[in-house]
């Protein structure tokens, strides 16, 4: 029974691993482009245009980035939700049928 347990937990581990990381993975590309987009003005005092305006659109790069990261990521979350649901009510319907079986 314990071994039954774990793997579920491992299952439901390994079916939310994908949008944790695709999170994390927004997060930091929102963040790391923001803080980019800041400090390449400084940048651009002290190396020159042509460094300045190449960072400058590398940050706007990560930042689209990390808003299409996270939308894919929002998107496919709504249907593991969904899957993750109506996997719980299955097996506490199929343990409740058992129950009842040993009872």
């Amino acid at each position: 029974m314990l071994t039954a347990i774990v793997l579920l937990a491992v299952g439901y581990l390994l079916l939310w691993i994908g949008p944790f990381i695709g999170g994390t993975l927004a997060v930091a590309s929102v963040i790391g482009g923001a803080v980019s987009l800041v400090f390449s003005c400084f940048v651009t005092l002290n190396e020159g245009a042509v460094v300045g305006m190449m960072q400058l659109g590398i940050s706007f790069a990560m930042v689209g980035v990390g808003i299409l990261i996270g939308g894919l990521t929002w998107y496919f979350s709504k249907y593991i939700v969904q899957f993750s649901i109506g996997l719980t009510r299955w097996l506490i319907r199929k343990s409740k049928r058992q129950s009842k079986a040993v009872a």
